[in-house]
């Protein structure tokens, strides 16, 4: 067969392990009749996923904002309306709500790890450790949040540092490949991925670091409301960055689909003699 060439000119998404953008066979009419069809089906499955991703993280920002707004109550007005448990269920589930939302992001990415990251086993360590230190805490909360509110707190706060290094994966991905490709929809959210590049490490890290210290130092139920304004900050900020990086996904799976049909439908010569092939309302006949 001959060589694969990336489907979009110099857009440099050659993945090794998804090939969802190399270009068709050219030599073999079927082989590339059946390529066209598993290929449509798996752009619109990611389209679909990486858009229903990016509504999860607005939910995602929502919650953290309701939770930002009763953290401002006071300690009476809690009490008597007996909100300190519900508040916390919400707060920790949702955390491991989105902990998921982000292996899923990575898994549904039209990218591959390995364009992504420059070591996919320590991207993989980030999500298993991200997934299970979210869980723990939520279901033993979940329990007795007497018993387990500091603890579960303490390990929320860790399973933070490695959300921030998922963050900045993705904040550094979205500029590096809008400055390169200017041309592209990812040049959509040039100035939020730039901006993020700078300040994805430090400020999530120092966020992270900080609520921490906080919470342990801090006498009274002062330092908890205080780490509770830095978590939710830096979840907003999180949640805010996954949802460009879905989006940006989405227009990349879009465009393929598009350049794909748009070839397939102007070469009539390379379609298959005995097949026909039907892809958004344009049909090919031999």
């Amino acid at each position: 067969m001959a060589q694969a060439q990336p489907l979009i000119p110099k857009s440099g998404h050659f993945d090794t392990d998804t090939f969802l953008c190399c270009a068709l066979p050219t030599d073999a009419q079927a082989v590339s009749s059946a390529f066209v069809n598993d290929r449509l089906l798996r752009l619109r499955s990611m389209s679909k996923m990486n858009f229903a991703l990016a509504i999860g993280c607005l939910v995602y920002i929502g919650v953290n904002v309701v939770s930002f707004i009763i953290n401002t109550l006071s300690e009476e007005t809690m009490d008597k309306y007996k909100l300190d448990l519900p508040f916390h269920l919400v707060e920790f589930w949702a955390t491991f709500f989105f902990s998921l939302v982000e292996a899923y992001i990575i898994v549904f990415s039209p990218r591959s790890l390995g364009e992504i990251y420059a070591r996919p086993a320590f991207l993989k360590f980030i999500i298993f450790f991200n997934v299970v230190s979210s869980f723990v805490p939520a279901c033993l909360v979940t329990f007795s949040l007497e018993i387990f509110e500091v603890p579960g707190h303490n390990l929320e706060y860790v399973n933070e540092l490695a959300l921030a290094f998922l963050d900045a994966v993705m904040a550094m991905q979205l500029s590096y490949v809008a400055r390169r490709q200017p041309s592209l929809h990812e040049a959509q959210t040039a100035a939020a991925g730039t901006l993020w590049t700078a300040v994805a490490i430090g400020v999530p890290l120092l966020l992270a670091v900080a609520q921490i210290l906080i919470y342990n130092l801090m006498s009274g139920d002062s330092g908890e409301v205080w780490a509770h304004y830095l978590e939710f900050t830096f979840a907003i900020g999180s949640a805010t960055v996954s949802f460009l990086f879905c989006m940006d996904n989405k227009f990349l799976v879009d465009q393929l689909q598009a350049t794909m049909i748009r070839e397939w439908c102007n070469a009539p010569s390379s379609a298959p003699s005995k097949l026909q092939l039907q892809c958004s309302g344009c049909v090919v006949s031999p």
